[in-house]
């Protein structure tokens, strides 16, 4: 059984949100998922879909951000319904990492 316990930072107008576990970590702030992590021992289970849909049913998630290198987590959000708008050369500390800009396109 996975349970979400999550611990919330009201540092703004909108919360901020994190959980850390030993099956991954995740944040969301502002109705962005700004970052996503699953052990690899605990991939494959449902743990990262059931984070993402958490996030979007009940605090909103609708952007995130993913490394345009990382082909297994940008096939994972587009197949939980997110598309790419944008694209960035570099992260946001200016390192030639590329970034993809996602936004979710339907109720998955």
């Amino acid at each position: 059984m996975f349970r979400l316990r999550s611990k919330v930072f009201p540092t703004s107008s909108s919360p901020v949100v994190r959980w850390v576990s030993r099956s991954g970590s995740w944040g969301v702030n502002d109705c962005t998922l700004e970052m996503l992590f699953v052990s690899d021992s605990s991939r494959g289970v449902g743990v990262g879909k059931r984070l993402l849909e958490y996030g979007i049913e009940r605090l909103g998630v609708r952007k995130l951000t993913v490394n345009e290198q990382n082909p297994l987590a940008r096939g994972f959000y587009e197949h939980m319904g997110f598309e790419v708008y944008d694209r960035s050369d570099v992260d946001e500390q200016g390192m030639p990492f590329p970034l993809l800009y996602m936004r979710l396109r339907k109720k998955f």
